[in-house]
């Protein structure tokens, strides 16, 4: 792999982990809004099962 090649590499795998990060963002606040009375706490576990669900189904 030339420099090129892993600059590329670089930023296809720095926009993947933005990207992974805007969506978990964006479900945190789906989350929040289904479950207002929910704790910080609640929310963040139903995010974790959230995202663990997603993994098996794939």
């Amino acid at each position: 792999m030339n420099a090129e090649e892993a600059e590329r590499a670089r930023e296809r795998l720095f926009l993947a982990f933005e990207l992974y990060a805007a969506g978990e963002a964006m479900m945190s606040q789906n989350l929040r809004r289904r479950h207002p009375a929910a704790s910080d706490a609640e929310i963040e576990e139903r995010l974790h099962r959230w995202l663990e669900s997603s993994d098996s189904e794939r």
